[in-house]
């Protein structure tokens, strides 16, 4: 059997569906396997690699499922490496595949040669170039089982073009590795006393305040942190990573926290608890306003629920590190805490009421602007969208607007790149995420800056039938950058305008449902045309510039 064969049977035993991907010279083998198999695994055709891995990755994030992304060598494989490095810090589990020039042409300047396991090294959990036919099997079972086990993240595999052109035999595995095509592939505790420990601080606790990360969505543990938070009358925030681990309709959900989306009422909870309960975070500068909401400074005590032993205690010293899976932990502390206390209620949802009052002043008091506010494309949108609705967003004007004001139920429904904020996402995730989940309806939040660096995958929406609606922040402008410039560097603004593109026009001319909006009656009537209807749309929104709304920084940065 060829080596490109086993690799399509090998990716079949872990149910793989769909390959993203873009091919090359070095790709033929690969992609004559593929059609072959074409009845099993779906092939989705990208315009650039980077974009590959963005789809891989939203469909792993929805479906907690790996994702599979692939190219070709040389370019193709520096091209991918933003989308790997993205999904691997926000550990998502990501297989990257990469074809490659032959074994014996390396060093000899063939062109696109390229390490790429030293390229990809610090970028995933592996990364190894699989020289033999007769190996290809166990590498790639061997890669599903890293991307999904401890803390999930990326792995790369390297392919030559003849190891893919040789023969080896195929033995299939006696079991088909399902246990590896899911996260979480086990559930596992932390040790008695530590349990013991934790369960004795939230007993002395008064005003404990829960911050969730994405663990939760990784781990699943919807149900557990809700009935967790309402055992201990407990408030509860999140990073914009974990937004939607609880409904944020429910009396406890305070909304993000931090510095970007974060509102000062549900900060001020923060500082002012005794008790701070860390799940499934990293503790990082944007959910802890640099490590200031709260500060380190020993005034409460700190719980921290982790799968991985190297962020407990990262950033803050911790009085109980536990050790596993959110979703085991939280279901066992609810156990042992309804043992010793009944339901405690809290006096704090009044408190969790009025932040919530307050931003829905906040959306009526930037209403019926022109160009829009963002704040009303905000509150268009809860009115208009699905329940169904997952929403994508994109760094910039969308993410801070949406993470803040709009309340989603529990779930994996709001996807961010937040590990290192990269622009361009939202647009390709749409693809990722609807063949995720074919009953959601995607909406992809995007500026204009993101939509320079994307807007070419309009048509790959267009080709595979995609009925998302994008939504394009358009205002001419970086303008989170900008607004920085105006309030830190007395308005110096160098390289953050952006041209006047018709944006409308060119997603028409790419086959999507085209519309623009400039006042709020024009983008309500447009959105109610685009839920409707379930071709691909797009609605070129001209939004006030960020740097002209706010008489100061409206969410901090760095």
């Amino acid at each position: 059997m060829r080596g490109s064969e086993l690799l399509v049977r090998t990716l079949l035993e872990h149910n793989v569906k769909y390959v993203f991907g873009l091919p090359g010279d070095t790709s033929i083998d690969w992609y004559e396997a593929l059609y072959d198999f074409k009845d099993q695994i779906t092939h989705i055709l990208v315009t650039d690699e980077k974009h590959a891995v963005y789809m891989a990755d939203a469909y792993a994030r929805i479906t907690r499922k790996p994702g599979v992304c692939e190219g070709p060598s040389g370019g193709g494989a520096t091209y991918m490496a933003p989308g790997i490095f993205e999904a691997h810090n926000s550990s998502i589990p990501l297989i990257a595949m990469n074809t490659d020039i032959p074994t014996d042409a390396h060093g000899k300047a063939v062109l696109t040669e390229i390490d790429q396991v030293r390229l990809f090294d610090v970028a995933t959990k592996w990364s190894i170039s699989v020289d033999f036919a007769e190996r290809i099997p166990e590498f790639v079972r061997k890669a599903f089982r890293i991307a999904t086990t401890g803390k999930p993240g990326a792995v790369h595999l390297a392919f030559p073009m003849d190891v893919l052109a040789s023969h080896a035999p195929y033995a299939e595995h006696p079991k088909k590795n399902l246990r590896f095509s899911v996260t979480p592939t086990m559930r596992f505790l932390p040790p008695r006393n530590d349990l013991k420990k934790a369960l004795d601080l939230l007993l002395k606790s008064e005003t404990p305040f829960i911050i969730v990360g994405g663990g939760v969505h990784i781990s699943g543990a919807y149900g557990a942190l809700e009935r967790f938070a309402t055992a201990i009358g407990c408030p509860v925030g999140t990073s914009i990573t974990g937004k939607g681990s609880i409904d944020e309709r429910h009396p406890l959900s305070v909304g993000v926290v931090g510095e970007n989306g974060g509102s000062t009422g549900g900060n001020k909870m923060v500082m002012d608890a005794d008790l701070i309960i860390f799940v499934g975070t990293q503790t990082g500068s944007v959910v802890t306003s640099h490590w200031q909401t709260p500060p380190n400074d020993g005034k409460r005590k700190i719980i921290q629920i982790d799968v991985d032993p190297e962020e407990i205690g990262r950033n803050y010293t911790v009085d109980c590190g536990l050790i596993g899976d959110a979703h085991a932990v939280l279901q066992e502390l609810t156990r042992m805490i309804e043992k010793k206390i009944e339901k405690r209620k809290d006096g704090r949802i009044t408190e969790i009421l009025k932040i919530w009052e307050e931003k829905e002043r906040e959306k009526k008091a930037n209403a019926h602007t022109t160009p829009l506010h963002p704040v009303e494309i905000v509150k268009i949108c809860e009115n208009l969208l699905p329940e169904n609705t997952i929403l994508i967003a994109d760094a910039g004007t969308p993410t801070p607007y949406f993470a803040s004001y709009y309340r989603l139920k529990a779930g994996r429904n709001f996807l961010a790149p937040r590990a290192y904020g990269a622009l361009g996402y939202a647009v390709p995730a749409a693809v990722g995420v609807y063949v995720a989940d074919r009953s959601s309806r995607v909406v992809s939040l995007t500026g204009d800056g993101s939509m320079l660096m994307s807007m070419a995958e309009l048509s790959t929406i267009v080709r595979e039938g995609i009925p998302a609606i994008v939504i394009v922040f358009h205002n001419n402008e970086y303008s989170w950058v900008k607004t920085h410039l105006k309030y830190r560097k007395d308005g110096k603004y160098l390289s953050v305008d952006l041209p006047d593109i018709r944006y409308d026009k060119v997603a028409e001319s790419m086959g999507l449902v085209s519309y623009t909006a400039e006042t709020a009656a024009e983008f309500e009537d447009s959105l109610r045309h685009a839920v409707q209807t379930s071709e691909p749309s797009f609605i070129d929104a001209r939004t006030l510039p960020l740097h002209e709304i706010e008489s100061k920084l409206p969410w901090k940065t760095h």
